[in-house]
């Protein structure tokens, strides 16, 4: 499938299929405005609490030292229609525990789910830790559903199932030299 979507240096690319039109948006922290931040924060809630019925706290101080990739509904008329946001991760950069990038909170809002928008996402949020860290294996904690997804962009399984807020989860790792050898 085709997908239509906008990037911030403006392209488009056309499409007869029904896929909404969205902005991509790469950010730290500090430079997302206030209700962008907010309806992050909503569809983080929505998603990883309501949704998958985990009571956990969602804002855990890591925000403010990651990186944040998401796409916003390019609104289809020039009325004052909400900001909508389709597609959020964010990445925590290399720490004194561990020198690996890490990829989490992917989602995709219910409401734009099927229309490729994960796989997107997945591909801007690598770009962006290969350019931030060259040659940089990069980690993340996958649910287990997700794991063949993770694994067609080269994310390798380590270690044993686990369970992270009463849902099974699995560390997987991408290491730049062993997927373009395998790809």
């Amino acid at each position: 499938m085709s997908m239509s979507s906008s990037s911030e240096n403006g392209s488009h690319s056309s499409s007869e299929d029904t896929v909404p039109d969205v902005s991509w948006h790469s950010r730290k922290f500090q430079q997302i405005d206030n209700q962008t931040l907010y309806l992050i924060l909503q569809l983080r809630s929505q998603v990883f609490v309501v949704e998958q019925h985990c009571l956990y706290l969602d804002a855990d101080g890591a925000d403010t030292e990651a990186h944040h990739i998401y796409a916003r509904l390019v609104p289809t008329n020039l009325t004052n229609a909400p900001i909508e946001l389709v597609a959020y991760c964010r990445i925590l950069p290399p720490n004194s525990e561990d020198q690996r990038p890490s990829i989490g909170r992917v989602l995709v809002s219910g409401a734009f789910r099927g229309h490729g928008f994960a796989k997107q996402l997945m591909i801007r949020a690598l770009d962006e830790c290969h350019l931030a860290w060259p040659g940089a294996t990069v980690k993340m904690s996958a649910q287990h559903y997700l794991v063949d997804f993770y694994r067609s962009f080269g994310f390798l399984a380590v270690g044993e199932s686990y369970l992270e807020d009463g849902i099974p989860h699995l560390q997987m790792v991408y290491e730049p030299k062993k997927a373009k050898e395998s790809s």
